[in-house]
Order: structure tokens, then C-alpha cells, then sequence
């Protein structure tokens, strides 16, 4: 089970004629795969930190979801004789071609359905739409380039994206 929105970071920006919001929300990684029998014992898995990206306004939501991988609670370098773990680190793990960082999604979440019987959750499901239906489509794939922006020109790299897709996809079909 994940946290959710362990910690976000918000702001208000004006764009043509509504304002939009930018918010960095960081969930918690978990590291589940010891629990004592009274816990049902065994292992539950564990997961690393995700950063997710939204931007949001009148016309719906887009976000940006990274996933680190290694950054799971006591999963850094110990001080003074503490038992020692793998460093977090976002050098790529070079044996089995996967970084420590990857973007896993590039999605919107709409109050209108934009195709023909696309999927969407009941009112007040949604956190990003709330007391709306959300119709909500994304892809991993298409996350990826977002990613290599990031890593290359910082988070203004990221809105400028999401700001672009956000009108790409909800102005266009939100207006026609």
C-alpha cells in the first residue's frame, strides 16, 4: 500500500484567460517484504519514491509520473557503523540496462470523455477533478522524452511540456 501525497509542492501560474496549477507531489517508497507474523508474516514487496507532475485547470488535469526505483525507505549509505545498504543513486545500473530513475506515465485526467467509450471513475474519485467524472488515458511510452527534458534542462523543461500537452489534448478537444 502507497502513500499518497506524503509531500507536494504548489503554485498558481496564469495562463491566457484561467489559472492553471503546478504541484510536485512526492509519494514514499515502501520496503514491505519483512513483516513479523502478527502482520501475516512473509513478504508484502516493496516500491521506491514516485514524483508526480500536474498540471491542472479548468479544462482537466495532465501529469507526469517518475519512479525511483531504489529509493526505498533505509536505502542509503549508513553513518557511523549502522548497517550499510545500496546507495541511492541515479547512475543507471549498467548489468541490467534500468537507471534508478524512469518515468512510468504521461496522462491526462478530463471531465468530458474524449473518445468513444474511454474509461472513467465516479464523481469524487478523481483528486485532480474533484466532484467530476474523470476520463483519464496515459501512456509509459510517451513518458520517456519528458524524462530526458528533465534530466537535461530542469523542471522548467517539464511544465513547458506539460503545459503543451495540457493544450494539445484537453483545450482541442475540451473546446470542439
Amino acid at each position: 500500500m502507497r502513500a499518497n501525497n506524503d509531500c507536494a509542492l504548489t503554485e498558481r501560474i496564469r495562463n491566457k484567460d484561467s489559472w492553471l496549477e503546478r504541484r510536485i507531489e512526492f509519494n514514499v517508497g515502501y520496503d514491505h517484504r519483512e513483516f513479523p507474523e502478527e502482520c501475516g508474516g512473509g513478504g508484502h514487496g516493496q516500491s521506491g519514491m514516485d514524483m508526480r507532475w500536474v498540471l491542472s485547470g479548468p479544462l482537466g488535469a495532465v501529469q507526469w509520473v517518475v519512479h525511483m526505483v531504489n529509493w526505498v525507505p533505509g536505502n542509503v549509505r549508513s553513518i557511523k557503523g549502522v548497517e550499510e545498504r545500496l546507495p541511492v543513486s541515479l547512475v543507471p545500473c549498467m548489468q541490467h540496462g534500468l537507471g534508478d530513475l524512469y518515468a512510468t506515465d504521461l496522462g491526462y485526467h478530463s471531465p468530458i470523455e474524449l473518445y468513444e467509450g474511454q474509461y472513467h471513475t465516479e464523481p469524487g474519485k478523481c483528486e485532480y477533478l474533484p466532484g467530476q467524472d474523470c476520463y483519464y488515458d496515459g501512456s509509459g511510452l510517451n513518458a520517456e522524452p519528458l524524462l530526458e527534458a528533465f534530466l537535461n534542462h530542469g523542471p522548467m523543461a517539464v511544465w513547458a511540456a506539460l503545459a503543451r500537452y495540457y493544450n494539445d489534448v484537453l483545450s482541442e478537444r475540451n473546446n470542439s
